[in-house]
């Protein structure tokens, strides 16, 4: 469903339209709350830049879910049934993110100007305010369960997480019975948001964090983040040029393999580097692996093939074309 911006939303509808269509740079909005309304400065690449925000703006006020209350300087949001509520700091950039949060989890609370704390399924995550790709991985990962079909392996498993980002994947693994995870992020924020995250559901003992990503060779990459507010989950397909962008240490897979030794399931999803780490892995070591679940960011046909002619089972779970293209699921596990 579209969701238009009208005086029922917004009162001065027609600056939203003037910006829109680039007619003017940037005006003041004043968003049709209640019982006060809210008015925010508005410029036109903020707005091409954040889309799904003002989706999300424009479905709370339609649906009367969105509050302010100018005393307290707070947003109100409900969940979609109005069962629940939530109040906030009043910034405009939070609402994607509060809004997807109370409709995921009963339990939300503000950490800090920064991060919102939420509790789903008996496990805590901080979560950013202003970038809601993190509350979507928990959204994915915890309700849609995207990795159900490795469960059955995790029980008393050792699993390797390629792709840790805030370490919703390597929780959850342990939640479902994994023994032990071996984490790998490269980027330094998800590194630290995935430390703090394993701390606060006291898994310590269990999950081993390592601040590198794969590839087929060792060495230093830049990278550039991936939105104006910092790195989301794709930052590893938005390659830096010259010198700008963030160092990134990449080892090869193989080298994560034999540190390892025992791997009963491994998860992979690092944003189109799979292709180079598993084609230049050599048979004999991903032999060493019983499971693998790995997320691909193009056509899967070499991957496929080259773990089939290495011993293994192999079937696509879920694919799709996104804005970012061809992505999706597969499933290998050791042939008899």
């Amino acid at each position: 469903m579209r969701f238009e911006c009208t005086t029922m939303i917004v009162k001065n509808f027609w600056d939203f339209y003037l910006v829109k269509f680039g007619i003017k740079n940037k005006t003041k909005i004043c968003l049709n709350t209640h019982p006060d309304n809210f008015i925010f400065e508005l410029d036109r690449n903020t707005l091409i830049n954040n889309r799904s925000l003002f989706k999300s703006i424009f479905r709370c006020i339609k649906d009367s879910r969105l509050e302010y209350s100018k005393k307290t300087n707070n947003f109100t949001i409900y969940d979609t049934n109005k069962a629940n509520k939530k109040e906030f700091a009043a910034d405009v950039f939070s609402i994607e993110t509060a809004e997807k949060s109370i409709n995921v989890s009963k339990n939300i609370e503000e950490y800090d100007k920064d991060f919102f704390l939420i509790e789903t399924g008996q496990v805590k995550f901080l979560i950013r305010k202003k970038v809601p790709s993190d509350i979507y991985m928990i959204q994915e990962n915890f309700l849609a369960e995207q990795y159900s079909f490795i469960y059955p392996y995790l029980k008393d498993a050792n699993v390797i997480d390629i792709g840790a980002n805030i370490g919703d994947t390597a929780i959850l693994f342990c939640q479902k019975g994994a023994k032990a995870v071996y984490a790998y992020e490269p980027h330094p924020f998800f590194f630290d948001t995935a430390n703090k995250n394993i701390q606060l559901n006291n898994l310590n003992n269990k999950i081993v964090m390592k601040s590198y990503g794969v590839g087929a060779s060792e060495l230093i990459i830049k990278v550039k983040d991936d939105t104006m507010f910092g790195p989301t989950g794709v930052f590893g397909s938005k390659k830096a040029s010259g010198n700008e962008g963030i160092d990134i240490k990449v080892v090869p897979f193989s080298k994560i393999i034999e540190d390892v030794k025992n791997i009963d399931v491994l998860k992979m999803d690092c944003e189109g580097a799979e292709f180079e780490a598993i084609l230049s892995c050599p048979p004999e070591l991903l032999r060493k692996i019983k499971v693998m679940a790995i997320e691909f960011h193009d056509n899967p046909t070499p991957i496929v093939d080259y773990l089939e002619k290495s011993g293994f089972n192999v079937k696509i779970q879920a694919q799709a074309i996104t804005k970012y293209g061809h992505t999706g699921l597969l499933f290998a596990m050791q042939a008899n």
